[in-house]
C-alpha cells in the first residue's frame, strides 16, 4: 500500500464528489433491536507507514470528518492501531476527539494474528453494537502474493523472533506488514470472518483487488473496494469518505471515485475498483468453462501488467485481457463478459499508475502462470481456492 510520499492539498478535498445513494449489490438484513452502523479501521502500522506517521495523519482526517458531523445518532467509528514499535490499542472517534477503549498488552499476539483480529472485532461488537458493520483494512498489501516466509502462524518456530524473520523477509506482503510478519489471504478469511457480517470492506492498501483475493475471502462482505495496483502512501481521503460510508446505503462507486479523484492530477496516479463479491461464483463458473477449452497463449502475448517493479518474479495482470486471449469461442466469451460486468461494479484509473500504462485496464487483476516461466506452485498459488476451482482445469498448465 501507499508506497511513495505524496502531499495532499487541502483544496483538493473540498472538490471531491458528493456521496449519493446507490443500490447495494446485497443489502444487509436488519438486525433486530439495533440501529446505526459501526465502522472499524484496522490499522497495521508497525512498519514504515507507521514510522512516518501516516496512520496518525489518517486518524486526524477521521477526527475531522466526525467533528464535521459524519456520524448519525447511533453510528460509531472505531480504529484498532498497532503503530510503530508499540502495542495495539482500540479507540473510538467522537465529536470530542479520540477515546482509548482498550490496550492489548499481550505482545505474543500482533495485529496480523487471527486471534488478535478476532479479539478486536469481538470487542468492537461488544462496545459499539450496531445494525451493520463496515471494515477498513489499512496497511501494506500485495494481494494473494505472499512471501516465502509469510506468517501462517503455526509454521513459525517458538525460537524464532520477529527480528530474525524480518531480517530475511522478501518484499512481498500479502496483507499487513507488522514488524516483518504478514498475513496471507487464506488466513485473512479466518482473521476477519465469523464474528459479524461486514456490509463492506475497503482496502486502504495496494494490490488487494485481484480475482484470487475476491474469490478467497468474498464471503466476508458483499462489497469490496480497493486497488489492483499500487496506492499512494496517503491512501484514502478519510475526511471525504467517512461520511459516505455512514450513509444508510453507501454509494460505493462514489467512495472509490473519491480516492481516485484525489490522485487524478498527481505524479503517481491511482486505480480503484468496486467488486460485487456475490457475483464471483458465476465469474468462476464462466472462467472455468474457458479454462477447459483454453488455447495455449501465443508466444507474443505479454498481458496487461499491473505491477511496475522488475524486482519481483510474479506479477498481476488485467484479467479480462488474459481471458480473451485463451479462446475465440464467442458464446463462452459473451457469457464470461456478462459475469465479469456483474462482478466489477465500477472502476476508475488514471492513464498511468506508478509508471504502469492503464490503457486497457478493466478493473480486476489476476495471475497468469504461463508468463515469465512461472508455475502454478509459485508462492503457493496452487493452494488458493481460485486455482482449485478454476485454473487447474487449464490443460496447458502444469503443477511443476
Amino acid at each position: 500500500m501507499k508506497r511513495y510520499l505524496y502531499v495532499i492539498s487541502a483544496l483538493l478535498i473540498a472538490c471531491f464528489s458528493s456521496c449519493s445513494s446507490s443500490d447495494d449489490p446485497k443489502p444487509d438484513e436488519p438486525k433486530e433491536d439495533l440501529d446505526g452502523r459501526t465502522i472499524l479501521v484496522y490499522m497495521v502500522a508497525n512498519n514504515n507507514l507507521g514510522s512516518n506517521n501516516y496512520d496518525e495523519k489518517n486518524i486526524v482526517q477521521m477526527e475531522a470528518a466526525v467533528a464535521a458531523g459524519a456520524l448519525g445518532t447511533n453510528d460509531h467509528l472505531l480504529y484498532y492501531q498497532h503503530d510503530y514499535k508499540s502495542i495495539g490499542k482500540l479507540y473510538e472517534v467522537t465529536a470530542q476527539g479520540r477515546s482509548l477503549l482498550k490496550e492489548y498488552t499481550d505482545e505474543n499476539l500482533i495485529a496480523i494474528d487471527p486471534e488478535r483480529a478476532q479479539e478486536v472485532i469481538s470487542d468492537v461488537v461488544a462496545l459499539a453494537p450496531a445494525e451493520s458493520y463496515g471494515l477498513i483494512l489499512w496497511s501494506h498489501g500485495t494481494g494473494w502474493i505472499e512471501g516465502d516466509q509469510s506468517r501462517t502462524l503455526a509454521a513459525q518456530s517458538e525460537e524464532e523472533t520477529m527480528t530474525d524473520i524480518a531480517s530475511s523477509r522478501p518484499i512481498y506482503y500479502s496483507f499487513g506488514s507488522d514488524g516483518g510478519y504478514e498475513m496471507n489471504v487464506p488466513t485473512m478469511k479466518d482473521a476477519f470472518g465469523g464474528v459479524v457480517d461486514w456490509k463492506f470492506i475497503y482496502f486502504d492498501c495496494c494490490h488487494m483487488i485481484t480475482t484470487e483475493v475476491m474469490y478467497e475471502i468474498g464471503s466476508l462482505a458483499p462489497v469490496m473496494i480497493g486497488s489492483t495496483t499500487e496506492l499512494p502512501i496517503e491512501g484514502m481521503p478519510y475526511t471525504v469518505n467517512i461520511p459516505c460510508m455512514f450513509e444508510e446505503e453507501p454509494d460505493y462507486a462514489a467512495i472509490a471515485y473519491n480516492t481516485y479523484n484525489l490522485y487524478i492530477d498527481s505524479s503517481t496516479g491511482c486505480s480503484m475498483t468496486v467488486v460485487n463479491t456475490n457475483a464471483m461464483d458465476d465469474l468462476a463458473k464462466a472462467t472455468k468453462a474457458i479454462m477447459e477449452v483454453a488455447q495455449p497463449l501465443e508466444s507474443t502475448y505479454k498481458g496487461v501488467k499491473l505491477w511496475r517493479s522488475s524486482a519481483v518474479t510474479v506479477y498481476l495482470y488485467d484479467m479480462k485481457d488474459y481471458i480473451h486471449a485463451l479462446t475465440d469461442d464467442t458464446a463462452l466469451l459473451t457469457a464470461w463478459d456478462t459475469a465479469y460486468s456483474k462482478a466489477v461494479v465500477a472502476n476508475y484509473n488514471t492513464p498511468l499508475c506508478f509508471t504502469v500504462a492503464m490503457t486497457n485496464f478493466t478493473g480486476l487483476g489476476c495471475y497468469i502462470p504461463e508468463l515469465n516461466g512461472n508455475s502454478v506452485t509459485l508462492k503457493g498459488y496452487n493452494t488458493l481456492k481460485w486455482y482449485d476451482d478454476v485454473v487447474k482445469y487449464n490443460a496447458n498448465l502444469t503443477a511443476e
